[in-house]
């Protein structure tokens, strides 16, 4: 069971392909624009996550418009 707690999650391009992306810390915004992601928008979680809440947190709230939805 993986147990790995995320405190950022939101989306980055790579390839014309999105993805919801997770982040410990807000430095791996330079790490994915560094290995060819573009658009990369990260958001503060209110609390540390794992993977799957998360994930439901950005989709709520991207339904709520409380986040920008990626293009």
């Amino acid at each position: 069971m993986n147990t790995k707690l995320w405190n950022y999650v939101g989306t980055s391009t790579r390839k014309d392909v999105n993805k919801i992306r997770l982040a410990t810390d807000f430095g791996r915004k330079k790490v994915l624009e560094k290995t060819g992601n573009t658009n990369v928008v990260l958001h503060k979680l209110p609390h540390p996550m794992d993977k799957t809440s998360a994930h439901a947190y950005y989709k709520e709230n991207v339904n709520k418009g409380l986040i920008p939805a990626t293009e």
